[in-house]
Order: C-alpha cells, then structure tokens, then sequence
C-alpha cells in the first residue's frame, strides 16, 4: 500500500522558495520563472510574492503542468527554455540567480511593456510624483556589503555636479559614519520606510545614484523617467552578477575619482 501511495503523491510545484538572497534578488528570479511558468504553463510558487504583487509586478500563478521530474536550470538557460516550444519537467533554481547583462535587458524590457508599466505605475503610492520633481535619490548599500560600497568620493562627485532641489537618502545601515557624512554635506533627507515603498518613493525621483546590488538596480529599472548613475568599473570582487550595464544609465569610474 505505501508503493501504491506514493505513486499517486502529487509532485512538488516548481518553487523559487528558500532560493537564498534577500528581496530584490528574488523579484529577479520569480520574474524569469513567471514568464517561464506562462510559457509552458507551468505550476509555480513565488517566494517573496506578495512584496512582488505590491509593487504591481504580476506573476503567473494560473499554470496547469506540474510533473513528476524536475531538472536543474543555470542562467544560460533561461533563454532556450524561454524559446523552445514544450517542456516536459519542472525547473529547479535553487542555486540560480539569472543575473547577467542579456537576461537584465529582458527583465527592463519586460516591465516596461503595456499593461505591466501601467500596472507597477498604478500600484505606486508615490506616481503623483513622476516627472514633476527636481529631487535625487541616493541608495547607500552597506550591511553585509560594506566591503563593496565605492565611498563617499563616489557620491560627492555626483551630488556636487548635479543642481537639485531636495535630496533623498536610503540605506540599510542609516547610522554608519558614511551616510552620516553624506547627510552633513549634502543635506540629505533619510527615507526611513519599508522596502516596498522605499523602492516606490526613489524611483520617482528625477535622479537616482545608487550603489551596487540588486535592491539599488531594481530602484534603478523602475525608475522609468530617472536619470541613473552607478559605481563603475565594477568592484574586483561582486556578489551579484553584471546587470548594470544599461548604454542610458550613467557610469562613474572610482578609480578615476580617487586618483585625483
């Protein structure tokens, strides 16, 4: 009888649960599995779905398949699974981020098609603020990434060449002596709110200097009437992959700063 049980046991859905990484890395991942899962309607669970559907980004949740056999994907995969016309498994991504520069491009195409964009605008406590401000926004990643953070020179030089009205400060880490400093000299607002909101109120702001890492480039693609500016060349050692790589989206080198 457990043989004959276990024959009829319904086969766990693909799922980007317990996928590591925190907020932003797993919007990247359930958007490439969402558009995946509607290709071959394919079962999926979202890990992170409601903060997801809060920021208007819908997910497909209507797939009908759900197999018994589930084969592991990398990034380079995406793309041929995206293209090819069956699927006949379901797809593993727990060691998986789809993070490179062909897959990024999708991801900004992809949420800036009708009726997506209208959806995310709508969905925006903050949109009666696209296009009629004249206020930078400045994302400080540090935490347990501090190591990768370009330093102060790198926001002075941008803060010091751009004329503003107001000036807007995020981090996970308000009170580090960094954004202490960049409060003091530039006059810097904190935003202190939650995740979803914070990423809601910068990217309405007319300029976005942000930092390395996923939450600071998903504030960046959502900032659709944004002026960006990121750290380049990228840091020797990076924990995410090569995503920032827009030709509209403006590049500070820090070598060249600090060599000054």
């Amino acid at each position: 009888m457990c043989n004959k049980y276990m024959e009829h046991t319904e086969p766990i859905p693909s799922s980007t649960v317990g996928t590591g990484g925190k907020l932003c890395n797993n919007i990247i991942r359930n958007i490439v599995c969402s558009a995946l899962a509607k290709k071959h309607d394919l079962k999926f669970i979202y890990d992170f779905h409601e903060k997801t559907a809060e920021l208007g980004i819908e997910l497909y949740t209507n797939g009908a398949h759900n197999y018994h056999d589930t084969v592991a994907i990398k990034d380079d995969d995406f793309f041929k699974l995206l293209e090819q016309e069956t699927l006949n498994h379901n797809l593993n991504v727990y060691d998986v981020y789809f993070q490179n520069q062909e897959i990024a491009n999708f991801i900004r195409k992809y949420l800036c098609e009708q009726p997506r964009k209208i959806a995310i605008y709508n969905k925006n406590i903050f949109n009666y603020r696209y296009e009629i401000n004249n206020d930078i926004f400045v994302h400080v990643r540090l935490d347990d990434a501090t190591q990768y953070n370009p330093g102060y020179e790198y926001y002075a030089k941008v803060l010091n060449d751009l004329t503003f009205e107001r000036g807007f400060i995020s981090s996970d880490t308000i009170d580090h002596p960094l954004c202490k400093l960049l409060i003091e000299k530039h006059g810097l607002i904190p935003v202190q709110t939650n995740e979803v909101h914070t990423i809601m109120f910068a990217s309405t702001c007319k300029y976005l200097l942000l930092s390395s890492g996923t939450f600071s480039w998903t504030i960046g693609i959502l900032g659709w009437y944004s002026t960006v500016y990121y750290p380049d060349p990228e840091l020797q050692i990076k924990w995410h992959g090569d995503i920032f790589g827009f030709q509209d989206w403006n590049k500070i080198n820090i070598n060249d700063i600090s060599s000054k």
